[in-house]
């Protein structure tokens, strides 16, 4: 049996939207994360440090909310699901 009280929480990522999935990149650098409000949240972290900073895009586009989230293997795109459509999202990192 695990023992789940020693547990311990890494990061946290305060986010102002109902999520209804999530989906991390093959690559461990990249969250994404669907919401009820049909928005993607692109989130980039910057090193591997507790302390670290991250940042977080805001990608519109789904009428309704975003159901499935995916990453393709080399990482550069996002493909999401709502009720209603699918879409595929270049990512483009400065």
């Amino acid at each position: 049996m695990r023992n789940y009280r020693k547990n311990e929480v890494f990061k946290r990522i305060p986010i102002n939207h109902f999520p209804s999935c999530l989906a991390v990149s093959p690559n461990e650098n990249y969250i994404s994360i669907g919401t009820k409000e049909g928005l993607i949240l692109f989130i980039t972290k910057l090193d591997n440090s507790i302390n670290s900073s991250f940042n977080l895009d805001i990608f519109p586009g789904h009428f309704d909310y975003v159901k499935f989230l995916t990453f393709n293997n080399e990482c550069d795109k996002i493909i999401s699901s709502s009720y209603s459509e699918i879409i595929v999202w270049k990512i483009k990192i400065n």
